[in-house]
C-alpha cells in the first residue's frame, strides 16, 4: 500500500506574498547601521510558534523486514521465512495506516494555520 498524500506548504507562500508588499513600505536601514563586511553574520533560526520541540514526530513503529533465508536450513527455514514475511506484511499495513493518520492530522494542522495566516493577511491588507 502506497501513501499518496502530499503536503502543500507552498500555498502558504501565496498567502504571505501580500505581507511582502507591506514590508516593502518599511524605511530602508541606514548605511551606518549595516553590518560591516568583515564581521561574521550570525545565522538565527526563523521564529516559530511551535515551541522548542517543533512539530511533534510521528509515533509509528516501522516493522523490520525479515532476513532472506540462507538456504542451509532447508524447507523449515523457508517456511519460517514465509511466516515472518506474512507477519511483516500485516505490520506494514498497520504502519501505513499510522503514517496516514499522522499525515491527515498534519494536513489538518496546516489548513488551520493557513486559515489563520489568511485572516491575518486580509486584516493587514485592509488598511
Amino acid at each position: 500500500m502506497t501513501i499518496r498524500k502530499i503536503f502543500r506548504p507552498t500555498a502558504l507562500l501565496a498567502l504571505l506574498l501580500p505581507l511582502a508588499a507591506i514590508a516593502a513600505d518599511a524605511p530602508p536601514v541606514p548605511a551606518a547601521a549595516a553590518t560591516p563586511a568583515t564581521a561574521p553574520v550570525p545565522v538565527a533560526a526563523p521564529p516559530t510558534l511551535l515551541g522548542a520541540a517543533g512539530y511533534p514526530a510521528h509515533s509509528c513503529t516501522k516493522p523490520t523486514l525479515p532476513a532472506a533465508p540462507t538456504g542451509i536450513g532447508g524447507e523449515g527455514e523457508v517456511m519460517m521465512y514465509n511466516a515472518q514475511v506474512r507477519a511483516f506484511n500485516q505490520q506494514i499495513q498497520g504502519y501505513t495506516k499510522c503514517i496516514g493518520a499522522y499525515m491527515d492530522t498534519a494536513n489538518a494542522d496546516i489548513e488551520r494555520i493557513q486559515a489563520r495566516v489568511s485572516a491575518a493577511v486580509a486584516e493587514a491588507n485592509a488598511r
